[in-house]
């Protein structure tokens, strides 16, 4: 703090804080950031070492040196990152895919990002074009809280999930693009025992997926489901420690839920679902419907 005398009166003037300057640069992208350096000599080179790191495409299709660019400056971030010994707490990045050999490089940064130990948030938005198929592996990232994946995809891509002992909130959304209807996505994934919150965007649910649900997650308080569709007869869900589930479909489906400590229940749907709380009703029960159109038609 630095005191300032005006008029007779002595104020108090708060200097630049690096802790705040490290929370402003982390929420911009990377080329942004570094053009705050010119604001202060306190934000000089705080851009340099911000523990969040953001990359977001500015255009939809970038041409063949556009995304070279691209992909340099997010290699030799991380690069510098890494020799420099600068921890990494938070990764974000958004990248469109338009051609499979852009696939090797992209996969090789996010590898190098998840060999830094401390990484606590990662956060991918893919974008895949019609002929590209691909694993998204995450392991091994003993830190790691959150994690939130969006993928946009025309085929079938598998995600793996494993060796994940912290991670509290999964968020992995899949949304149609296209009218034809797809195969669920493959999602192998091993026990989570901290899961807190889970957030799923599906285009079809099936019987697999929710096993994963059902099984996976041990302490699961918070959960949300967005499908198209459900291939399973009955949607079960069945938690002994769940509190919260939302469930968002454009279909009607029949749900059954065995959850003795939910507390809040939310549908948001076009058709009455089909309702059963075998065990023990939640405290509120709210359900939202999307009309095709006015009531008084």
């Amino acid at each position: 703090m630095e005191e300032m005398k005006i008029n007779g009166q002595i104020f108090t003037k708060q200097l630049d804080v690096p802790e705040l300057i490290y929370r402003i640069q982390s929420l911009l992208p990377v080329k942004e950031a570094a053009r705050t350096c010119v604001l202060s000599n306190s934000w000089r080179h705080t851009w340099s070492t911000i523990p969040n790191l953001r990359f977001c495409q500015y255009k939809k299709r970038l041409n063949n040196e556009q995304m070279e660019m691209y992909i340099s400056l997010i290699r030799l971030t991380i690069e510098r990152y890494l020799r420099d010994s600068i921890p990494i707490k938070s990764f974000d990045l958004e990248f469109n895919v338009q051609d499979k050999k852009w696939v090797p490089p992209i996969c090789e940064c996010v590898q190098k990002v998840t060999s830094e130990s401390c990484l606590k948030d990662l956060y991918l938005q893919l974008i895949f074009a019609k002929d590209l198929e691909m694993t998204l592996k995450v392991r091994n990232l003993a830190y790691l809280r959150n994690l939130k994946i969006h993928v946009v995809r025309k085929d079938t891509n598998v995600l793996e999930i494993y060796h994940l002992p912290s991670l509290q909130c999964l968020d992995y959304s899949d949304p149609s693009t296209s009218l034809c209807v797809r195969k669920p996505i493959a999602f192998n994934i091993d026990s989570l025992s901290n899961m807190k919150e889970l957030v799923l965007n599906f285009e079809t649910i099936d019987d697999s997926i929710v096993e994963i649900i059902n099984s996976k997650f041990p302490f699961l308080e918070s959960l949300t489901l967005d499908m198209q569709q459900c291939i399973s007869g009955i949607l079960d869900i069945t938690s002994v420690s769940l509190k919260s589930l939302s469930l968002l479909s454009d279909m009607q489906i029949y749900i059954q839920v065995c959850a003795p400590k939910l507390q809040r229940f939310h549908y948001t749907g076009r058709d009455i679902p089909g309702l059963m709380f075998p065990s023990v009703a939640p405290d509120q029960i709210k359900l939202t419907f999307k009309l095709g159109k006015r009531i008084d038609q």
